[in-house]
């Protein structure tokens, strides 16, 4: 005779051989607090090493008493950062250390959208390496979420990594953009935008001024031609 925990380490050994594993799964998953004496962190470790911890994440919130980033981290080590990255929402208590390993795994993208679920977060640091890794366009995005960033500094740093579109989609994001910004953008052809959010900007000099100029005249010289 099986106990309620055997029971539970034979169905999770032998998954592979199921026909129908989605809806095993998802049977087995959502009536865990029906059987005795489960081990929850062994049932998500052992499906976790089956190479399907994609649902642990999925079904987080039917694991009692986990220890989400320690599970986080094991998904992430595992080849399911993109899992933690999708449900996020459910992890609760995930770190700094969380953060960067979601970002150099390449699964960064909502992380600046939910700065605030990380505990004890350095935002200079983590938008640098979201630049970095990517994807640098959420740091911009999502900009008012940062604390203690200079928006010229993060400017700049967007166009050295060759992400400056993604300042002139959010420019309303910025303020107290200097000229250089400014002539980056009309380089890359987003002048209008500029003008039409001059207020983001400060100290203008004549530079951007003649930039606009040479602009307009080869805009002239365009329609004359047609």
């Amino acid at each position: 005779m099986f106990t309620e925990g055997e029971k539970i380490n034979l169905m999770v050994k032998n998954l592979s051989r199921f026909k129908d594993l989605d809806h095993t799964l998802e049977l087995f998953l959502n009536n865990l607090d029906k059987f005795e004496g489960v081990d929850y962190n062994d049932v998500a470790m052992k499906l976790i090493n089956a190479g399907i911890g994609d649902v642990v994440a999925k079904y987080l919130e039917k694991f009692d008493s986990l220890n989400h980033k320690d599970i986080a981290l094991k998904l992430i080590a595992s080849g399911k950062g993109g899992d933690v990255a999708e449900y996020l929402e459910k992890f609760k208590g995930v770190d700094n250390e969380v953060a960067r390993k979601l970002i150099v795994a390449g699964h960064g993208w909502p992380i600046a959208k939910s700065l605030e679920k990380f505990e004890g977060l350095d935002h200079k640091k983590v938008a640098m390496m979201l630049i970095e890794y990517g994807p640098g366009w959420s740091v911009a995005k999502y900009l008012e979420k940062f604390e203690g960033l200079d928006s010229n500094d993060i400017a700049m740093k967007l166009f050295d990594a060759g992400k400056g579109s993604s300042v002139a989609t959010y420019l309303e994001k910025f303020k107290g953009l200097d000229s250089n910004i400014a002539l980056y953008l009309i380089d890359i052809g987003s002048g209008k935008t500029v003008l039409k959010n001059l207020d983001k900007f400060e100290g203008l000099n004549n530079e951007v001024a003649q930039k606009f100029l040479l602009l307009w005249k080869a805009e002239d010289r365009t329609t004359d031609d047609n």
